[in-house]
This record gives structure tokens, C-alpha cells and sequence, in this order.
């Protein structure tokens, strides 16, 4: 069986949103449900939560869907 298959369409850096303190998920939160619905919709459905529970996975996004000053990480 084949290993797990890395997915990423973009150049953009990734952001691992566990990485963010409670107040800047909050906002990045509030930032991709305003302004990218579709992944906020994706990163709610859950087949996506079950596997990254079943996994223990880090939630990795484009740092382009953030604000600019969350797209550091920090």
C-alpha cells in the first residue's frame, strides 16, 4: 500500500493554525469563514475532523487564506 500523498496546489507557505495563539485561530478563524466559505466549510465537515483525530494531524493551511500579519505563523 502506498504512503500518504502530499497535496498542495499553491507556492504559498503553509500555516500550521495550531500554531497560532487562542486569539489569532479566533480571528484567522473569523478571516476564512468571511472570506474563503468553501474552506471553512471543508475544515468543518466531518470526514476532515474524524481524520484529523484518527491521525492526531496538524491543520495546515495556505498562509494566503490569513490576514497578512498571520501568514508568519506567529
Amino acid at each position: 500500500m502506498a504512503g500518504p500523498v502530499f497535496c498542495k496546489a499553491s507556492n504559498e507557505p503553509l500555516v500550521d493554525l495550531g500554531s497560532l495563539t487562542g486569539r489569532q485561530r479566533r480571528e484567522a478563524w473569523a478571516h476564512i469563514q468571511r472570506h474563503h466559505p468553501a474552506l471553512a466549510e471543508l475544515l468543518q465537515a466531518e470526514a476532515v475532523q474524524d481524520a484529523r483525530r484518527e491521525f492526531d494531524a496538524a491543520v495546515m493551511v495556505d498562509a494566503s487564506v490569513l490576514p497578512p500579519h498571520l501568514r508568519n505563523g506567529a
